[in-house]
């Protein structure tokens, strides 16, 4: 083997070449599987707030009527802020945007990991919580009301006197509803007579 010429032992050029043509078809497809990944996240993802956002929703809730167990038991609540606008138009945008910040903060404190909460609109969010009745649902709203109206105000530089935040929120069982779509149109239903009422800011579906 000693006296095998250089042209046996070193590798031949074709080989060399498809091997670098392989490594970077590898990491080519490698980047491409990232930038879809990447996509997709931004896709479900609310830029403001970074919390998941309708069209994560829709797929969250979507998902759950397609496994075996999905209309069992999960609660859907919608939230709204109430006179978000009239706040936004009086205070600023941007002190508007701090406050959904921090109220996208606070949410994800106050759920727990297999639970599920998304900036649905400009200043709505909207919660699905996982194997809860309706007594333990509204007893959630009433908590996240509460964490919010009693721990949250629209900071401003009016020095005079911060103003104080109310919301309304919507429950909706996934009992009640055969599909996905129905069961947020019962939330929505829900949250709608809550803003009418403000005696009553927690409202349930058919209760």
């Amino acid at each position: 083997m000693d006296f095998l010429p250089p042209s046996l032992t070193a590798p031949w050029p074709a080989e060399t070449d498809l091997e670098t043509k392989l490594r970077h078809d590898v990491d080519r497809m490698e980047a491409l599987e990232r930038g879809v990944a990447a996509a997709q996240t931004a896709s479900s993802t609310d830029r403001l707030t970074g919390l998941p956002n309708r069209t994560a929703l829709n797929k969250t809730v979507l998902d759950l009527y397609e496994r075996e167990e999905g209309s069992a038991g999960s609660a859907l609540i919608m939230m709204d802020i109430d006179d978000f606008k009239a706040l936004n138009s009086r205070y600023g945008t941007q002190n508007g945007s701090r406050l959904l910040k921090k109220l996208a903060d606070l949410f994800r404190k106050s759920i727990k990991k297999h639970d599920f909460v998304a900036r649905t609109d400009g200043d709505e969010f909207t919660f699905l919580f996982a194997n809860v009745g309706m007594q333990e649902a509204m007893a959630i709203a009433e908590r996240l009301r509460n964490s919010v109206e009693d721990n949250v105000v629209f900071a401003t530089s009016d020095t005079r006197q911060n103003a104080k935040l109310t919301v309304s929120l919507g429950v909706a069982l996934s009992a009640d509803a055969a599909t996905a779509s129905q069961l947020q149109a019962n939330a929505r239903i829900a949250l709608h007579a809550a803003q009418s009422n403000r005696r009553l800011p927690v409202q349930a579906f058919g209760r």
